[in-house]
């Protein structure tokens, strides 16, 4: 039997061959990390920020490997900004192989979005007993507040701060389903079944312009 082949392979083996999909190009990025379109892209301007080697979620990673991972986040805001909105970014911190918070992925990875409302007034306001909010005490390391073993969410924003939910019960694409909603797009959360090709293309366009994609 052949085995499975999983969506970031060609980004933690760089003899894994790269899969032949418009959204599987690399933008931008460092030795410890990659800048790819977000598949599911909901809007122009989505991308994921994937660690090289092989990790369960951000908070697994060093302090230094965080700082690292915020350090070229911040690099990349500028051409996100030259869409609509304000750049929010977030994860769904899975802890263990096969949970929903992975969304069948089993590999850490921040999204990095504009998005022209608030997401985390949005998060905090679609949000029920399962979720238990944390106002980081550290703005510089929000994943240090996140206990070992614990299913959890990060939400960065440059104007409202970060903060971090501690989840009980994990749903795949909470926050997906969230900006869905927003949108008015709430058939389309699911990256398996809209891929947003229009979106992922235009986001293509300005690294390509502005940055150089690989």
């Amino acid at each position: 039997m052949l085995a499975r082949v999983r969506r970031f392979d060609w980004l933690l083996d760089r003899n894994a061959p790269r899969p032949a999909n418009e959204w599987d190009v690399e933008l931008a990025g460092d030795s410890r990390f990659a800048v790819i379109p977000s598949l599911g892209s909901l809007v122009p301007g989505w991308v994921l920020i994937v660690p090289r080697t092989p990790v369960q979620n951000l908070r697994h990673l060093s302090a230094g490997e965080r700082a690292d991972l915020c350090a070229l986040s911040r690099s990349i805001r500028p051409y996100l900004a030259k869409f609509p909105g304000t750049i929010f970014e977030f994860e769904h911190g899975s802890a263990y192989h096969g949970s929903p918070m992975g969304c069948g992925v089993d590999q850490a990875h921040l999204h990095a979005v504009p998005l022209q409302f608030n997401l985390i007034g949005e998060a905090r306001t679609a949000s029920n007993q399962n979720f238990r909010w944390i106002d980081p005490p550290n703005r510089l390391d929000p994943w240090s507040s996140v206990p070992e073993g614990v299913e959890y969410m990060v939400i960065r924003g440059a104007v409202d701060g970060d903060i971090v939910a501690l989840v009980d019960s994990p749903e795949s694409q909470w926050l997906r389903k969230v900006i869905a909603a927003k949108l008015s797009l709430t058939e389309a959360w699911n990256y398996r079944h809209t891929p947003g090709l229009a979106n992922i293309r235009a986001t293509i366009d300005v690294f390509r312009r502005d940055v150089g994609a690989h």
